[in-house]
């Protein structure tokens, strides 16, 4: 339950407890930009992202080694959705890989139409 402990910290903005859960070298990836934070850095940037967001999480998954959160974070009017895989060894995240994305902000393709509601 790390990765899901450390959402709710973050959310809480305890920022301290959220670090409790993640090692200094983990590497959180972020492919769709291309971006990597390794430890506190990864915890630096959630804490300096502009205010006013709300966490929740919405799915939880554990393996042996593994978990899986899916997220919805309202900013404004904006809402994102993170999908998180992370590595867990014993209660702490040791690595990452994060992908995000902003409800309704693509348009589907034409081709699709026949089978979306």
């Amino acid at each position: 339950m790390a990765a899901f402990e450390m959402f709710e910290a973050i959310q809480a903005r305890d920022w301290e407890a959220a670090g409790s859960f993640v090692a200094d070298d983990a590497l959180i990836v972020w492919p769709a930009t291309g971006e990597r934070f390794v430890g506190e850095r990864y915890l630096a940037m959630n804490r300096d992202y502009p205010a006013g967001w709300e966490v929740e999480v919405i799915d939880q998954y554990e393996g042996d080694n593994s978990e899986v959160i899916r997220a919805r974070v309202k900013h404004g009017d904006y809402v994102f959705w993170c999908v998180g895989f992370y590595d867990i060894r014993g209660e702490t995240i040791t690595g990452g890989v994060e992908y995000w994305i902003e409800e309704d902000a693509q348009e589907p393709p034409q081709w699709r139409a026949p089978y979306s509601e």
